[in-house]
């Protein structure tokens, strides 16, 4: 991925995301995308307080237009390592996708030193909660921690605590 290439990059990458999300999850995914820009953080803390931080962030910023958020990563490209493509929340009538990237600057200093010249990577994904099992389709608002969620995180620890 370089510079010249973002919009069209990206735009194959939010493609590609929104096809792999409606093959893994139930709910509808809506081609009317928004974005918004985060920075995955390079802490030692569990995945669960990981996601709270960052709902807790993400809550507060206004999605914007593709061509808004590529001016705001162009700016960023100096240092960007990876770019991940995620569904924040999926609407009927509209698709959040956060752009989360890691910085070149959290990298340890050795390696910094070997991807320095290296471009950016992208990658779509979708997240899966604790509790997925193997080929059932998931809800891609898991992560916002909606009621569903909460159920589910309920039952699993409930069935761990009932196992040990």
């Amino acid at each position: 991925m370089t510079k010249e290439t973002l919009f069209t990059d990206l735009t194959k990458a939010s493609n590609s995301l929104l096809q792999l999300a409606r093959e893994l999850s139930f709910n509808t995914i809506s081609d009317n995308c928004l974005y918004i820009i985060s920075e995955i953080p390079n802490e030692l803390i569990d995945a669960e307080t990981k996601r709270r931080i960052s709902n807790r962030k993400n809550r507060t910023k206004k999605p914007v237009e593709l061509n808004e958020a590529i001016a705001d990563i162009e700016i960023l490209y100096p240092i960007l390592h990876d770019l991940n493509l995620v569904i924040y929340k999926s609407k009927k009538n509209l698709t959040i996708i956060d752009i989360r990237y890691f910085s070149r600057n959290s990298l340890e200093l050795e390696y910094r030193k070997l991807v320095e010249n290296n471009t950016p990577m992208l990658h779509s994904k979708v997240s899966f909660p604790p509790y997925h099992k193997e080929g059932e389709k998931v809800g891609i608002n898991w992560e916002t921690g909606n009621l569903r969620h909460h159920w589910n995180m309920f039952r699993l620890i409930f069935t761990a605590r009932r196992m040990e």
